[in-house]
């Protein structure tokens, strides 16, 4: 019924376990780390926030003399 051997049932099944683990990690390294986006979205805006108050303050300093 079947022409499908054990050993090549075996050797197709091991194909299809590889290629899924490894659909799974391209998967995993695509979409970045929530944590990790969230600590440094904040930080990029922070800097930017600090950027902003310095350039500010410079050019007030720089109108008063």
């Amino acid at each position: 019924m079947f022409t499908v051997t054990l050993i090549e049932f075996k050797t197709n099944q091991a194909e299809l376990h590889r290629r899924a683990a490894y659909f799974r990690l391209v998967k995993s390294l695509e979409k970045p780390d929530p944590w990790n986006a969230r600590v440094l979205t904040t930080v990029g805006k922070l800097l930017i926030e600090s950027g902003t108050g310095i350039i500010n303050r410079y050019q007030t300093a720089q109108y008063k003399y």
